[in-house]
């Protein structure tokens, strides 16, 4: 802690000091939300700081695995409300740094997904949702099938579905007309309502 007490300078040895002292205050066994909070705030300002420099960016990256790791025995029901601003902030960071590492980014996000339903911030949830599903269609298509493993599945399924919905409004017969007598359109609009229903507990 003396070192922080001269000031020191805003660079890469400061960063480095932060993640050491995120590390020291971490909870010796399973710790309480505060505990954790007062922990990973130090992670947060080594990111802050690093995310400036593009020399740095790498240690925005060490900080988020730190960040993680400290926050993991939190990511279940009921205590991860509470890391919906600090992992935002991690988030965020990643993408203003523009972090290659897309798999990464994309757990990130999607613990943040819940994480926002969990604090039932359903309008946030319904609409990071969509920003997610966009993120690893687009850069990890690979990875797309896990969104519908997930707790909040509903709402990424109601967003796939929309999109689905909104490609048949251009689906158009010989005459100019919309077929909207296709029995395979018909479907999709079933299960596009069971799906409103089914999510109106997390959106509404």
């Amino acid at each position: 802690m003396m070192y922080f007490e001269v000031k020191p300078p805003a660079n890469q040895f400061l960063c480095r000091a932060y993640l050491c002292q995120g590390q020291l205050e971490s909870p010796q066994s399973f710790g309480s939300v505060e505990e954790i909070e007062k922990a990973v705030i130090y992670f947060l300002k080594a990111i802050e700081i690093s995310k400036v420099k593009p020399r740095y960016h790498f240690l925005v990256f060490n900080a988020s695995v730190l960040y993680f790791q400290m926050v993991r025995p939190l990511l279940r029901s009921g205590p991860r409300q509470h890391l919906v601003p600090t992992l935002t902030q991690v988030v965020k960071a990643l993408e203003e740094v523009g972090e290659p590492d897309y798999s990464w980014r994309a757990q990130l996000m999607l613990h943040l997904v819940e994480c926002l339903v969990d604090a039932g911030k359903g309008k946030e949830a319904s609409s990071f949702a969509k920003a997610t599903s966009d993120f690893i269609e687009s850069h990890i298509p690979d990875l797309y099938p896990k969104i519908f493993s997930l707790q909040v599945k509903p709402l990424f399924l109601c967003y796939v579905l929309t999109k689905v919905m909104n490609s048949f409004s251009g689906v158009v017969s010989g005459s100019g007309k919309t077929q909207l007598g296709s029995p395979l359109l018909k479907c999709y609009c079933l299960l596009w309502y069971v799906c409103l229903f089914v999510c109106h507990g997390l959106i509404s």
